[in-house]
């Protein structure tokens, strides 16, 4: 159920595609009929001193009229007789898997370029064979589209033929019945001239059926449903036998050797669309909208949800590696991107906020900027921002709360008058004073070259890895590149868990 749950979305997108595959093969494929003759054989077995045969040899004399019924030289004639050497039913030279696709695939061609494609000659290709051919081909097609079998123990022989027609195919059939009965007359005769008539007769001449061959279509789609599941299966248990992700707290202590701080849950809010998540990450990268600012104060909307509470544990254990420092700079960082650190890090802000305590959050995310777009319009000008140094950007105040924040806007930022960790690093030095906690949101560190250089600033750092999707290598090479200011390093915190893997803390 793990599996099932963790995997749903492309187990459900492999069951649509199984199930439209399977409904376009029910619309597109040619139907097919079968129809049955019945025939009685000569019971009159022959014998030259009158003993009644045994079991075995009935047996065997029954078997051998099946196989005379199947005899190419029984179907040549009936070919002659309906003409199928001129059927293209029975005249196709391939046959077999690859000729139903090819024939499939022209379909479909005909039918999205009917307007452009000429009509093809289909006779064009059985008109360059010689006519001796044609007729073993049609007469092997034939042996292909019929069976013959004997009816339990007794001396009827049941000849059935599957064709594209109910009408053709109960033709053939009493074609078939009639050659043979025909085939021992003529052998009777040849034999003995004393013989009466042989007693080989159609018992029921074959009748076209209204009811098509093959499987109903509710089986074919209820197959086509379960194979695209099976399919869908099969690639989410080979991603998870070859997942190099990071899973749970195993992965980072055991294998990374590096602390886990906590696990925040996945919070339904703060959900992106799911069928997003199909998507390669560079295409959900351009693709990225705003944060909302539901999504981003939710922690301060919902105090007793699981995900505060998760938040409030990784607030007490940078309490405890504090030790009793005035204010404490902690930024969150991450190794690729899209593990959610302006949310985790605007909620964490906001809760510290909301506790009383004098929160400054700065938006160093120089690639993406969503705390600015979200909260520059949300925020006001604070008095001290008239005279602040000009080159500093501006801090704003949110309203109601003792929580401020320094956007990425105005001249300050840009890079014409100075580099950005400059910037970062006189927010920080100029505001430690004012404030118990500087929260920064930084950049991903595989996107951004100055992200190593804000680290100098700081006092903490948080890695954030998003559960499940971060690439165990790229989280080896993170911690690499922060090897010089690794007891800065507090750990990492696992984003987006499933709310089944938050039982311990719960």
């Amino acid at each position: 159920m793990s599996f099932l749950s963790a995997n749903w979305l492309g187990l459900a997108l492999w069951a649509v595609i199984g199930l439209s595959l399977t409904a376009t093969y029910v619309m597109r494929a040619e139907p097919t009929y079968r129809s049955r003759a019945v025939i009685i054989l000569d019971y009159r077995l022959p014998g030259s001193d009158g003993r009644v045969p045994s079991d075995s040899a009935d047996s065997a004399y029954i078997d051998t009229q099946i196989k005379i019924i199947e005899s190419n030289d029984v179907l040549l004639k009936v070919v002659d007789e309906l003409a199928l050497d001129k059927d293209p039913e029975f005249v196709s030279v391939k046959s077999g898997v690859s000729s139903k696709l090819a024939a499939w695939r022209s379909s479909l061609e005909q039918m999205i370029f009917a307007a452009r494609m000429p009509p093809q000659d289909t006779t064009s290709s059985a008109e360059a064979i010689p006519a001796d051919e044609l007729r073993q081909i049609a007469a092997r097609q034939l042996w292909s589209a019929m069976r013959a079998s004997r009816a339990g123990r007794s001396y009827v022989a049941e000849i059935e033929v599957t064709a594209n027609s109910s009408e053709k195919s109960a033709r053939i059939a009493n074609a078939i019945a009639r050659t043979y009965v025909d085939y021992q007359w003529k052998f009777r005769m040849a034999a003995t001239e004393r013989e009466s008539a042989p007693l080989a007769r159609i018992l029921t001449p074959a009748s076209p059926l209204v009811e098509r061959t093959g499987m109903k279509t509710p089986v074919l789609l209820a197959l086509g449903l379960f194979a695209g599941l099976g399919f869908g299966i099969c690639i989410a248990a080979a991603r998870l036998a070859m997942k190099r992700t990071v899973g749970g707290r195993s992965d980072l202590e055991d294998e990374l050797a590096i602390r886990c701080l906590g696990l925040v849950p996945s919070v339904r809010a703060l959900r992106p669309n799911p069928f997003s998540q199909l998507l390669p990450r560079w295409l959900r990268a351009s693709s990225r909208k705003p944060l909302s600012s539901s999504a981003l104060s939710y922690a301060a909307d919902f105090p007793t949800s699981l995900f505060c509470e998760a938040l409030r544990l990784l607030r007490s254990q940078l309490v405890v590696a504090a030790s009793g420092h005035r204010a404490i700079v902690v930024g969150v960082v991450s190794a690729c991107g899209s593990e959610g650190r302006s949310t985790l890090i605007a909620n964490f802000a906001q809760l510290l906020a909301r506790a009383g305590e004098k929160v400054l959050l700065v938006d160093a995310d120089f690639q993406t900027r969503q705390l600015t777009e979200t909260f520059a319009s949300l925020t006001f000008l604070s008095s001290d921002g008239a005279d602040a140094d000009a080159e500093i950007s501006e801090v704003r105040c949110f309203p109601g709360i003792a929580l401020k924040f320094a956007p990425l806007l105005g001249p300050a930022v840009d890079e014409k008058f100075m580099s950005r960790q400059d910037w970062v690093g006189r927010i920080i030095a100029t505001h430690r004073k004012e404030f118990d906690w500087i929260c920064v949101d930084m950049p991903a560190l595989a996107r951004c070259g100055d992200a190593l250089a804000i680290v100098n600033f700081l006092d903490h750092l948080v890695i954030l890895a998003e559960w499940n999707k971060t690439d165990r290598s790229a989280l080896g090479l993170t911690l690499k590149m922060l090897e010089p200011q690794r007891p800065k390093v507090l750990g990492v915190v696992l984003n987006k868990v499933a709310r089944r893997k938050m039982t311990l803390m719960e």
